[in-house]
């Protein structure tokens, strides 16, 4: 084996070699290498899964395309077109067998026979191959088999269902059951298919060439570790994950678990919880099973591809977690890619994708995917109720979908019950069906119990939304943040929100910020964004009632809601509205609007300490959360660089109580009431810290050839037409003659967006030599998917930085900003976020703009630079370098950063 034998995530076993796949994507290989099967193409990175055949390897990268190698006498290794959208492979003696995300299979090499796939080609979830077989597992968990029966592989035991999991020899087969037993079959002579007794207790299987194995799993701890927060158990594989998924006694109070690598559970669909699921759905509402209890540390790492679907059935409580009792926490977790769906038109409740129900703390958490309800009840990205519970620093960037009838629908969650939700944001959009209730682009409902009014208290504090919140016919109580904010003691308070809120005619209740305040209270908060369509509509609140309900210090944008009334007020009990005024864009981007009515910022103590809210300087940005900029950029200009340093030094070993005491620079993990060497390491960890989600980094320091190359390891190289090789902002660069030179990138799913929708940014350093031709010649240009539509163009073009998206049959989009002077370098950046797309130059934001109805989603055509594609094909006339494209909407503190790394 290659030395050093360490950070091995997988293996696979071929003939008479082996691969192993390393925790940072590369591939080691060994043994007979006749035909190169253990000469891995370059580049050796982004791999996420390995498999091997007789004489040939294969591997998956991370955008889900196949690489394979070797002995390729019979075809195996030339993968078919699309080579896209791949989630597993399986090598055979002579041919291939690839999974794709969409449930089909893709056979090749060996003859027609290996190649047909039994119909329906659909509901896949796991393959296998044999020497001239193959198998694969459906979700409903039946075995489909083709090829050679020539031993009885085709012969699956009766009954052919709850099979988990697959696995062939070169002529034999395996299946694990769902209880745990394993059935073999095909040909016997060396016992291979005997499986040992007892027959139970299996959680993985794998078959050679005439032996089969299993690993069964016993009551002892197989985790390494004790089990104390000191000595936590450590999660450092796949079947590490599964047996604290499975096993109850991890999940006990006070046991100590730590994540130590990613997770990904690609190719597996659960029905229920994958920990601490519901025992007993006869009750939706009522949670019968071993909830968790511990301590779960993610450690920063992701778990990827969760799909949870309950395909029909009542399960409830669904997500990663199905309950987290009020001892538990679970913290610095990442989910990536999941999906989680309820289809039973029975009715089911609390679904969220961390947790169904959480009643502990869950703390720097974040969630992207998407979560869907259908005739449910308590649906949020994050989780589906937080009961009594503590939610901190969580993100939820999940699209949210409940269906007719469904209530208590929110971004993050669905329903925050007597809980606290501090430092949290949703920045995706959350869409439901008709006669729906309770509808929030952060919250569903912020309730406290009448019974317990003026003895509890359900906060939302320091908390934002961005993404649009949709409503279907006879829909009720939608708002930006927050749907129904009801029960004294229950408060938003520091909070706002930026997205589109949108009803139907015979909708009710719409606010930018709140759908319905009942005897509740709402203190310095904003709201941005347009409110449109139904009745009671509010730019910030669209009803408010009772007499102790409060609205205070509060403000909304009248240009951008398209609402001169900020709140609708019962006429019997219309509460008490105090300094809560609508604003211009102009006046809400300026900061004495805020200081006056005592809003907390970085860097005055007029109005207190705890430095909520930033804004650097007036006309730029909004107010924003000061915990929603890297950490470590302290003050003022954004970015972390000098002045955050100085600043740092100014508090440096001062504790608590010191009089030079700053909450907001202890920024070390966990905090300590001090400042020291662990807040220092994060500073220089940020220290101008370039983004991660980077999709394509066009550096273009090559110098020579008509090649560019794409230094994001994604392979998205461009080829160069007519450009020519000059100096640039950094190292060399590409100059255009305004001609006919332009770059061509192909179109690579990875580039796959909805302008509108997802969140994107784009950069380039551009060197304009005619700011005022009348000809777009565009810097960055993409097609959509649609004769005659366009998803981006950025350009120049009559002394105007422009940005926008085109169709002849839908909403388009236009922003804008004037260009100083020719032949001197600038920083263009766009940044869509959600339904806004924001423009900035030299990392200054100069305009903001809704993307209200915007819907462009770019298509098969590929990407250009420096030609406008479409009709009218003009080109750019100047300098092109370090071209960046992000699949998230940076900060200006990461564009600032970025401008200056």
């Amino acid at each position: 084996m290659p030395s050093p034998n360490t950070d091995f995530t997988a293996v696979a076993a071929g003939g008479r070699h082996s691969l192993g796949l390393k925790m940072d994507g590369t591939i080691e290989a060994w043994g007979w290498n006749e035909h190169g099967q253990c000469n891995i193409p370059l580049p050796n990175s982004g791999f996420i899964a390995v498999e091997a055949g007789n004489c040939h390897s294969l591997g998956i990268k991370s955008n889900g395309s196949i690489v394979a190698w070797g002995l390729n006498s019979w075809q195996q290794c030339n993968v078919p077109t699309p080579n896209t959208g791949f989630v597993a492979v399986a090598g055979g003696g002579y041919h291939s067998v690839g999974l794709k995300q969409d449930g089909t299979i893709i056979v090749w090499g060996g003859n027609e026979t290996h190649r047909t796939v039994p119909l329906p080609n659909s509901g896949f979830v796991a393959v296998a191959a044999g020497d001239s077989f193959s198998l694969a597992l459906r979700s409903d968990g039946s075995i489909a088999a083709w090829g050679y029966n020539n031993y009885g592989e085709f012969d699956v035991p009766s009954p052919n269902a709850n099979f988990k999991a697959i696995a062939a020899g070169y002529n034999f087969c395996m299946g694990l059951k769902q209880d745990g037993s394993v059935v073999a079959w095909g040909y016997n002579f060396s016992g291979q298919c005997t499986v040992p007794s007892p027959n139970q207790g299996f959680i993985a299987i794998a078959a050679g060439l005439s032996q089969g194995l299993g690993i069964v799993s016993y009551s002892q701890n197989l985790l390494v570790g004790s089990g104390t927060e000191n000595d936590p158990y450590l999660i450092t594989s796949l079947a590490d994950f599964n047996k604290f998924s499975t096993d109850e006694s991890y999940w006990a109070e006070n046991v100590h678990t730590k994540l130590v690598c990613d997770i990904n559970l690609v190719g597996r669909t659960y029905t229920e919880a994958v920990i601490a699921p519901d025992a007993d759905n006869s009750n939706e509402t009522i949670f019968d099973g071993t909830a968790f209890n511990g301590i779960f540390d993610g450690n920063g790492h992701k778990i990827l591809n969760l799909i949870i679907d309950n395909d029909g059935a009542k399960n409830g409580f669904l997500g990663l977690f199905g309950r987290i009792n009020s001892e538990a926490k679970v913290k610095n977790l990442v989910l990536e890619k999941m999906y989680i769906l309820s289809s039973s038109t029975a009715g089911t409740c609390y679904i969220g994708g961390l947790c169904g129900e959480n009643s502990g703390l869950l703390s720097n958490c974040v969630v992207n995917g998407t979560v869907t309800g259908n005739y449910s009840a308590y649906v949020g990205g994050l989780a589906g109720q937080n009961s009594y519970g503590n939610i901190q620093f969580c993100n939820s960037n999940t699209n949210v979908t409940a269906g007719d009838g469904c209530v208590f629908i929110g971004g993050l969650v669905g329903v925050n019950v007597e809980g606290d939700i501090i430092n949290c944001s949703a920045v995706n959009n959350v869409t439901t069906g008709d006669v729906t209730s309770y509808i929030g682009g952060l919250a569903g409902t912020n309730l406290v119990f009448t019974e317990n009014a003026g003895n509890a208290f359900s906060n939302i504090n320091n908390c934002y939304a961005t993404g649009n919140v949709t409503g279907g016919s006879d829909s009720e109580d939608i708002g930006g943040l927050v749907g129904l904010n009801y029960g004294q003691g229950a408060g938003i308070a520091n909070s706002y929100a930026t997205g589109v809120v949108k009803g139907q005619t015979s909708s009710y209740c719409l606010g930018g910020l709140c759908g319905y305040n009942r005897n509740a209270d709402i203190i310095k908060c904003y709201s941005s964004g347009n409110v449109q369509t139904g009745n009671y509509l509010g730019a910030l609140c669209g009803y408010h009632i009772d007499s102790s309900a409060i609205i205070e210090n509060s403000f909304w944008n009248t240009e951008t809601s398209g609402l001169s009334v900020g709140y609708n007020l019962s006429s019997s009990s219309p509460g008490t509205i105090s300094n809560v005024y609508g604003k211009t864009t102009e006046q809400m981007k300026t900061i004495s609007t805020f200081l006056g009515v005592g809003w907390d910022f970085i860097d005055e103590t007029a109005n207190g300490s705890d430095d909520i809210w930033r804004m650097c300087t007036d006309g730029q940005d909004y107010p924003r959360f000061f915990w929603d900029f890297t950490a470590g950029d302290f003050t003022c200009p954004d970015g972390v660089n000098f002045k955050d340093f100085a600043a740092l030094a100014s508090v440096w070993l001062s504790e608590s109580g010191d009089s030079n005491w700053r909450q907001r620079y202890d920024i070390s993990e966990p905090n300590d009431s001090k400042i020291d060497m662990s807040d220092l390491m994060v500073f220089c960890e940020n220290w101008l810290l370039i983004p991660n989600d980077l999709i394509a980094y066009w550096k273009m320091d090559e110098g020579s050839g008509a090649t560019v190359s794409d230094s994001s390891n994604n392979n998205h190289n461009g080829t160069i037409y007519g450009a020519t090789w000059t100096e640039g902002i950094s190292g060399n660069a590409l100059s255009f003659d305004g001609g006919n030179d332009y770059i061509s990138i192909p179109y690579n799913p990875d580039f796959a967006y909805t302008i509108g929708q997802d969140r994107l940014t784009i950069s380039a350093w551009i060197y304009p030599r005619d700011k005022d031709d009348t000809s777009p010649g565009a810097i960055y240009s993409d097609r959509a998917a649609g004769n005659g539509v366009l998803a981006v163009v950025m350009k120049i073009t009559s002394g105007k930085f422009i940005v926008g998206g085109w169709s002849p049959s839908a909403l388009g989009y236009n922003i804008e900003s004037p260009v100083t002077a020719n032949n001197q370098w600038y920083f263009m950046t766009i940044v869509f976020d959600s339904g806004f797309a924001r423009l900035y130059i030299d990392g200054d934001l100069k305009s903001s703009i809704s993307l209200a109805g915007v819907s462009l989603t770019n298509g098969g055509t590929g990407m250009m630079l420096g030609k406008h594609q479409g009709g009218w094909s003009n080109f750019f006339n100047g300098k092109i370098d370090e071209v960046c494209i992000y699949k998230k909407a940076l900060s200006q503190s990461e564009i600032i950063n970025l401008m200056n790394h």
